[in-house]
């Protein structure tokens, strides 16, 4: 289950709507939402923590962020997000990896399954981005 209460979610959505709401993938993302349930949201959000929980796995088996296994798992990231949220390009994947480690809120939600995970999977997006 998702670390984030309802209070973050909406503090992340309006924040978001503000930074991109003029952009095509945020237009998408919101015609999704529209027609989600609460429970497929958290249902999504758990898909996310699975991911991220998957970038800590890799980290903790000291694997490097360049590894085929960790390349993977950035794969099955984007296609999650571009199916479920947003078209998530390299250049969107490339922000989101630096969002994750330079925005201390996703950076400590992140790396409630090992310290590390944020910028573990920041510069496994990174790498796998330069591709």
């Amino acid at each position: 289950m998702t670390a984030l209460d309802d209070h973050e979610l909406d503090g992340y959505r309006a924040e978001a709507k503000q930074r991109w709401g003029g952009t095509v993938a945020y237009q998408v993302f919101e015609e999704k939402e529209k027609t989600r349930s609460k429970a497929e949201g958290e249902t999504l959000l758990a898909g996310m923590d699975a991911l991220f929980e998957a970038f800590s796995i890799c980290m903790k088996d000291h694997l490097s962020p360049e590894s085929e296994a960790t390349r993977k798992i950035v794969e099955k990231l984007q296609a999650y997000i571009s199916q479920h949220f947003y078209p998530c390009t390299d250049e969107i994947l490339t922000g989101l990896g630096q969002m994750y480690v330079a925005d201390e809120r996703f950076q400590k939600n992140i790396d409630r399954y090992a310290p590390g995970t944020a910028a573990y999977a920041g510069q496994a997006i990174a790498a796998y981005c330069r591709k």
